[in-house]
């Protein structure tokens, strides 16, 4: 009965992606939803004075918003993602209540009117034609993504929120720094003891272009020179060689720049953890990359740190 080749052949298990439970003893997720969305529109209603101007000349205009609400919480609901919603809310009006500057809004989010009345995002999407199915529609496979911008210097203290609201369940997401083109040059270079001024001259005959980074051996097809080398020089030859078969191993450990992870759970009943002992980080780090995490069912929260509101405040 001891099958070992099927028990050394280990397969993670995958998981649609799962949410804390933030329901009440009297409310569902998408009864609080409509709720909390129907209580921000009636307050928008009275606080926008814009809006307030124009609904006093028309009273057609509430028809307007209250259909546009109607018809995002049904899609909302349908893709049962009203627990995303409310969670980036909570925090969102924690940050804003604890005067944490946040940012109005980024990105396709900025279309939702749902999520101008939870205060997601200061902008109405009406009012400037924005599109909500340009955030979420059915057709839609991946989850929706809020990117938040919050004060550079105070994202810390909403981390510290997340940390005593949902304890263990809380993490940063790992990243991996692969071994590039000149990357690996320079390691493969520096182990072989080949001069650093050798092999800065031959780093420098790869084609640097951000926007579509090319790979060794696409360097080597467009650069007659270092073609040349190859042929010439025998310490060049081994040097490629090696990159060669080196390129696009993972090089190094980071941690993502804005993504934390929030799960139903203790975090170490889904994923393995990482707590990188030289950054000060608050909050441990998943060993899964993001599109790993997001296999094992966990969620991504955007928490980007601006500079820009740190110094408007």
């Amino acid at each position: 009965n001891y099958n070992l080749p099927y028990r050394c052949n280990f397969r993670p298990i995958t998981s649609k992606p799962i949410l804390p439970n933030i329901t009440t003893n009297t409310l569902n997720i998408d009864d609080m939803l409509k709720n909390d969305s129907l209580k921000g529109l009636e307050e928008k209603f009275k606080t926008d004075l814009e809006l307030k101007k124009k609904i006093s000349n028309n009273n057609k205009i509430k028809e307007t918003y209250y259909d546009r609400l109607n018809h995002e919480i049904k899609i909302i609901t349908e893709m049962n993602y009203s627990g995303y919603f409310l969670i980036v809310s909570d925090y969102i009006k924690w940050a804003k209540d604890n005067n944490i500057p946040v940012g109005p809004g980024r990105g396709s989010g900025a279309g939702s009117l749902v999520a101008w009345c939870l205060s997601i995002t200061d902008v109405d999407p009406i009012k400037f034609n924005l599109i909500f199915e340009r955030f979420l529609n059915p057709d839609r496979i991946s989850m929706p993504d809020f990117d938040i911008d919050f004060c550079e210097e105070k994202r810390d203290q909403v981390f510290k929120y997340l940390t005593n609201k949902y304890k263990d369940s809380v993490a940063h997401i790992i990243t991996f720094g692969k071994l590039k083109a000149r990357m690996v040059i320079r390691d493969v270079g520096r182990v072989l003891g080949l001069p650093y001024g050798f092999i800065d001259s031959i780093c420098k005959m790869i084609p640097f272009d951000p926007s579509r980074p090319l790979t060794l051996q696409e360097s080597i097809n467009v650069e007659p020179r270092l073609q040349k080398l190859i042929n010439e020089d025998k310490r060049v030859s081994r040097l490629i060689e090696l990159s060669l078969r080196l390129e696009g191993l993972n090089r190094n450990v980071a941690t993502h720049a804005a993504g934390v992870v929030i799960a139903d759970k203790k975090l170490t009943e889904t994923v393995p953890l990482y707590k990188d002992s030289t950054a000060d980080l608050l909050l441990p780090s998943t060993q899964f990359d993001m599109y790993s995490a997001e296999n094992a069912g966990l969620v991504k929260f955007d928490f980007l740190g601006l500079k820009t509101l740190t110094v408007i405040n």
